[in-house]
């Protein structure tokens, strides 16, 4: 799955990178690794603010600790800088993001946004997303919207696909996978140990993130390991539950792609260590575009693994699902939602079967969670079920496009992120969970407003701005600042609140709504749009649909 707009967001950011010889020393700190000096900047009021970019939260994440749970960074000498940016972790989908994106498999870093205010102020801890295959920290850069508000800004940057995700089952090569979900954890604790260096709160912390990023958010809002490292999440565009974020081991098929097979696993272990970077991102890349017969197609090397209870501190031990149902999760208040038309980003982008899709095509319709024979009849009736549903009489075409992209965005977000909303609504009913849709229309958007679809992370430029050559201001009273204001309001309320609540108070663009959490009776959304309205029931024909699917098809 290509991730493309957060590809971009990577390629826009590199021609606003600083030198890496400069050395500008705006502000100077002391944390625990030692001293610092960070850069000033202007957020979208005019106001300065400093950036810290790159700090190493752990080692160096090579040799004996390649593939491996990360440790914490050691102190350094001197004064660190950290006014450049520095590399990306190594991206599979680096052919994509252009000549000038670099990476290196030392690259556990994260950047800090502060106004070093006197008082604590809430942090938002961002973890970006791009299937977690791709992306970086110097995707996020233009945070003058977001420092506007009385917050202290995180990004955590993580290691992806092979070097992230890689597992073995027998315990003794100590490679159970979920690093790069580790490094995550790693970066909560180092901000829980020195966000008070910057002024930041370490009791009062929101972790968010957009798809790959907003899967990550609720898989530690589900995993034990982050326990107390946050009190507020919010998940865009991506949830723990999402078919996507699961796969079973594929170290056999990597192994094939390197010339690295052998009946002796000591031996596959060896060869896939010993090789080099670059031949690792290569066979990602080869892994990817291998058909494997479903909707989301390509082996993948990037998905959480379920880890044995007797691993060393395990991320993950059971499946979100039976976690939520068992209240095995961080009972803080959540906002989880998506775009309105999530697939219009990459409707096409299959290499196994496109809106164009034949009868021959009908068994690929059927989620992965979903058991069946392959090539059955009964396999048939259930594709042609789905397609039914969506089409009816119609012949599937390129050129008939609406119900193909409703299909996408429904198998691979909408329906995962409702159904596992609802399931903790009504078994947690104490603990908040606020449900959105967002579906404004601007030329904010990433594909500007001539087009009818909101797309996936088309929400992500009323949060930060990607413009390369700095922040333009918007016409008063428009629906990109009007858009842009509101986002930015709900986002940080919810952080600033001590229950959790994202309603601002005493502000003119929120008087007419108040943002309900759903509850066991009534699935509330706030409709993030022009007239932003509170609703209930999303989508309710097509999410009726999946209900009676699964409770027919799923064992």
């Amino acid at each position: 799955m290509k991730f493309v707009l957060l590809v971009i967001c990577i390629i826009i950011s590199l021609d606003c990178v600083r030198s890496k010889n400069t050395f500008k020393e705006d502000i100077k700190i002391t944390i625990k690794q030692g001293s610092l000096v960070g850069h000033s900047a202007k957020d979208y009021l005019n106001d300065t603010y400093y950036i810290f970019e790159a700090i190493p939260y752990a080692k160096p994440p090579v040799g004996r600790l390649r593939f491996k749970a990360p440790e914490p960074a050691e102190p350094w000498t001197g004064v660190y800088d950290a006014t450049k940016i520095r590399k990306a972790c190594p991206q599979v989908g680096a052919s994509e993001a252009g000549p000038n994106e670099e990476y290196d498999e030392d690259c556990l870093f994260l950047n800090v946004h502060t106004k070093m205010m006197p008082d604590p102020k809430p942090v938002m801890v961002w973890i970006h997303g791009g299937a977690f295959e791709m992306g970086s920290i110097n995707g996020y850069r233009g945070s003058q919207y977001l420092m506007t508000e009385d917050i202290v800004l995180v990004e955590v940057q993580y290691r992806l696909n092979i070097f992230g995700f890689l597992s073995f089952d027998d315990p003794k090569y100590n490679i159970p996978g979920n690093a790069g979900l580790k490094d995550q954890v790693l970066a909560l604790k180092w901000v829980q140990e020195n966000i008070k260096y910057f002024n930041g709160d370490p009791n009062q912390v929101t972790i968010f993130g957009d798809s790959a990023g907003g899967a990550s958010v609720h898989l530690l809002y589900v995993s034990s390991l982050a326990k107390g490292l946050f009190h507020r999440a919010i998940a865009q565009s991506g949830s723990g539950a999402n078919t996507w974020v699961y796969s079973a081991s594929n170290y056999t098929h990597l192994a094939e792609a390197l010339n690295c097979s052998s009946n002796n696993l000591d031996e596959i272990v060896n060869c896939i260590n010993g090789t080099s970077t670059k031949e690792l991102v290569n066979a990602g890349i080869i892994l990817k575009s291998i058909p494997d017969g479903t909707l989301v197609d390509g082996i993948s090397m990037s998905a959480l693994t379920i880890e044995s209870e007797n691993s060393n501190d395990p991320f993950m031990t059971h499946h979100v699902e039976e976690n939520i149902k068992k209240g095995n999760f961080n009972k803080v208040p959540l906002i989880i939602g998506i775009c309105a038309n999530e697939s219009a980003l990459y409707y096409q982008d299959r290499p196994g079967i496109g809106p164009n899709f034949t009868e021959s095509d009908y068994e690929k319709l059927i989620p992965k969670d979903i058991n069946f024979k392959k090539g059955s009849n009964e396999a048939f009736n259930i594709g042609k079920e789905i397609k039914e549903f969506y089409y009816g009489n119609q012949t599937p075409s390129n050129d008939l496009l609406e119900p193909w992209i409703k299909y996408v965005s429904d198998m691979m977000f909408i329906y995962k992120m409702y159904y596992i909303t609802k399931l903790q609504a009504a078994s947690f009913p104490n603990v908040p969970v606020y449900f959105y849709n967002f579906n404004y229309i601007t030329s904010l958007n990433f594909e500007g407003n001539s087009t009818k679809y909101v797309a996936h992370a088309d929400d992500l430029p009323y949060l930060f701005n990607f413009n390369p050559k700095g922040v333009s201001q918007l016409t008063p009273s428009s629906d990109e600042e009007i858009g842009m204001h509101r986002m930015i309001k709900l986002w940080t309320t919810f952080a600033k609140s001590k229950d959790g609540n994202p309603n601002p108070l005493n502000d003119p663009l929120f008087t007419n709504v108040t943002w309900k959490p759903v509850d066991s009776n009534n699935f509330f959304y706030l409709h993030i749009n022009p007239k932003l309205v509170l609703e209930k029931n999303l989508y309710e024909d097509r999410m009726k649909f999946w209900d009676h699917f699964y409770q027919k098809y799923q064992i």
